[in-house]
């Protein structure tokens, strides 16, 4: 769907995904919902929408709408910031399981949707939970 600023009309969209540090499995109850309200949050307040999210235990996927003159960069830094910084306030536990006060690993995953149409990646990014709890279900049969 097309979008209008003041001077462009454009369809712009990525797909991203953040990891925890150290690949905790953190990102489950009451820590999830908090992490998807703020993103939703921060990315209104900056002017991107999110069009589709998962949040993992570990990892979170997101396909996000992002004005042309927004920095991709400038939009991981401003989600991982934000959101490290209330999770840590609002779960002080986590001080104990993420040393030093790093939230989130310092790489993240960014791929433009390009030739991909919305809904094979809403699809992918969908399936993602799907495939993650078959894979721990087999884990621990073995």
């Amino acid at each position: 769907m097309l979008k209008r600023t003041a001077g462009s009309v454009y369809e712009t969209s990525y797909h991203l995904i953040f990891h925890v540090k150290y690949e905790r499995k953190i990102l489950v109850g009451e820590i999830a919902a908090k992490l998807g309200k703020l993103f939703c949050k921060i990315s209104q307040n900056k002017g991107y929408q999110i069009l589709e999210m998962e949040i993992m235990p570990e990892h979170i996927h997101l396909l996000v709408s992002v004005p042309p003159n927004t920095k991709i960069a400038e939009v991981v830094k401003n989600l991982k910031g934000v959101s490290s910084k209330v999770l840590f306030t609002e779960f002080p536990e986590l001080r104990k399981i993420l040393a030093k006060g790093h939230l989130w690993a310092p790489s993240y995953f960014v791929r433009t949707t390009g030739n991909v149409t919305m809904g094979t990646i809403k699809k992918y990014i969908k399936e993602q939970k799907e495939k993650h709890l078959i894979k721990e279900w087999l884990r621990t049969k073995n």
